[in-house]
């Protein structure tokens, strides 16, 4: 762990980092809020959590809405925030994503190029609830949901690599 990823309530990171688009979620207050920056981090937080039986949520952005999805009372909220790498192949047919990315993020990455990929209809959606969960898009009728179109999930590093980018 390195300084800067565990934050406590009134600190400026914590703060900065508690942003909820569900009012439910925003409303909780876990104890602290660990932010790895490497993804294995993520497998040691849940496993010392696990251990020492404390109470843990992990968001990726946030958006769900019933209670323990992303936050978490008296526990550790981790927060997949810093884990944001969006990795292009060299022939534009699939990208690779890091779970703590808003689909706007990939957008701004993906559009400028002439490239969409089967991602959340609001962009301020987090990647890896919106994926785990099925996730809608605008390219469903065509394309299936989000999950139909992931390549792998990379759960050791939290990344999830999709294919058949389209350039629609």
């Amino acid at each position: 762990m390195t300084p800067g990823e565990i934050s406590y309530p009134e600190s400026p990171v914590y703060k900065s980092e508690s942003e909820y688009w569900s009012v439910f979620q925003a409303s909780v207050t876990p104890t602290c809020r660990y932010s790895p920056t490497e993804a294995s981090h993520v497998s040691i937080a849940i496993l010392a959590a696990r251990i020492t039986k404390c109470q843990f949520a992990v968001k990726s952005g946030g958006h769900a809405a019933f209670r323990g999805a992303s936050n978490i009372p008296d526990g550790i909220t981790i927060d997949l925030i810093k884990l944001n790498e969006i990795t292009l192949s060299s022939d534009k047919q699939q990208v690779t994503v890091g779970a703590g990315n808003r689909w706007i993020d990939i957008y701004k990455q993906l559009v400028p190029q002439g490239l969409a990929v089967i991602g959340g209809r609001v962009p301020d959606i987090g990647v890896g609830g919106y994926t785990l969960g099925g996730g809608i898009s605008f390219f469903s009728f065509r394309y299936g949901w989000a999950c139909d179109n992931v390549i792998s999930y990379e759960v050791s590093n939290l990344r999830c690599g999709f294919y058949g980018l389209n350039n629609e």
